[in-house]
């Protein structure tokens, strides 16, 4: 299968498809907590959520403190990491978000070179904390909770926004569930953009809603029928969940499920997909990736990482990875298996690999070569 990915890639890389990425925007920093201090420059991190827990949890009645190191500072937000992934696979961008209204910050270099960057707010700020099984991502959002419509059409231009739309082939509008107006901006690219776009039908929407679990569920439910308005306008639309927020989907549409980490995965996917009407739903576990499309199940197992370099912004590169090739018409198959990998190639290196090394790592995948 990876041999085959590999072909497919390097023809569908020739071509440079346009698209359009929005609405969020992060500047993180990239924390581990500090367990024993040796020396000024060298301490011992706290290992795991839950022994960070514990540390928490004994200050409780007391007070506490914890020292942070931030190991490293980038661009954060769904849609910049996701957008860099799709930039190494030849993507022709044009980013909307929050990004900040006047001069980038040098954190945002990746993202615009050979790109178009429009500013609509601040960006958010964000202490990625980072464990051996896991994260906790600490936001700071005022500018992603004032953002609306009319300030997208103002920073944009409407007109504009419809040059940029009609143009587009692959559309993605993600991190609903921090942007406390994503469902109003989404209404707005169907009110006012969309009736003036001919050639839906060329185009793919990939969405991700980013941990919804703070919202209602009388508001994420009127966020999935707006999706289902952008299959309905003719827009091959695709949603990607991870594991923790596909249970939390399947509890919303009526199936309790007592144990989230050990509930059967195409069992899952199966039920959340027939709940939604729109092409294709992803669900992305760490060891795996599934999907449902065209009424078919897809499973592939990823090139899981034990000890990952990095992991905030791995469901990001896996977004890109997977958008891409279901952008292109991979099989289902194939596409979950780019997903996967270049996410797998993320949390190893720290960073999102170019066509050609993603090209060197899939086969290194498939010859059993990959560390950790």
């Amino acid at each position: 299968m990876q041999e085959k990915l590999v072909e497919k890639l390097k023809d569908a890389v020739k071509k440079r498809r346009p698209a359009v990425i929005g609405f969020d925007g992060f500047i993180d920093e990239v924390v581990h907590v500090v367990d024993k201090r040796t020396d000024p420059g060298h301490y011992t991190r706290v290992r795991t959520i839950e022994d960070y827990a514990t540390m928490v949890r004994n200050g409780a009645g007391l007070s506490t403190s914890m020292e942070i190191v931030t190991v490293a500072k980038k661009l954060g937000g769904n849609g910049p990491n996701m957008s860099i992934g799709l930039k190494n696979y030849g993507i022709g961008l044009t980013y909307i978000g929050t990004v900040g209204t006047g001069a980038l910050d040098p954190v945002y270099g990746p993202l615009a070179e050979g790109s178009r960057v429009i500013g609509v707010a601040d960006p958010g700020q964000t202490d990625a904390v980072e464990f051996e099984d896991g994260k906790i991502i600490r936001c700071k959002l005022v500018p992603l909770n004032l953002m609306d419509w009319d300030d997208v059409k103002r920073a944009v231009g409407l007109e504009e926004l419809i040059c940029l739309v009609r143009e587009a082939e692959l559309l993605s509008f993600s991190n609903w569930s921090m942007i406390m107006h994503m469902s109003e901006i989404w209404e707005g690219l169907l009110e006012e953009v969309l009736p003036h776009v001919e050639n839906r039908a060329g185009k793919t929407l990939f969405i991700d809603f980013a941990d919804p679990e703070k919202r209602s569920g009388e508001e994420i439910l009127g966020a999935v029928r707006l999706l289902e308005r952008f299959e309905e306008a003719g827009i091959k639309t695709a949603l990607g969940l991870n594991k923790k927020e596909a249970c939390e989907f399947a509890e919303l549409f009526g199936r309790p499920i007592a144990g989230y980490r050990d509930y059967p995965l195409e069992e899952l996917t199966r039920f959340v997909a027939k709940q939604i009407k729109i092409d294709c739903l992803v669900v992305h576990p760490v060891k795996k990736a599934a999907c449902m499309t065209g009424g078919n199940y897809y499973e592939v197992e990823g090139p899981f990482c034990a000890q990952p370099v990095l992991s905030t912004g791995a469901g990001d590169n896996f977004n890109a990875g997977f958008a891409y090739g279901y952008l292109c018409g991979f099989e289902p198959a194939l596409s979950l298996m780019l997903g996967t990998a270049t996410s797998g190639f993320y949390v190893r290196n720290g960073r999102t690999g170019t066509a050609e090394e993603m090209e060197r790592f899939l086969m290194e995948w498939k010859r059993g070569k990959l560390d950790r």
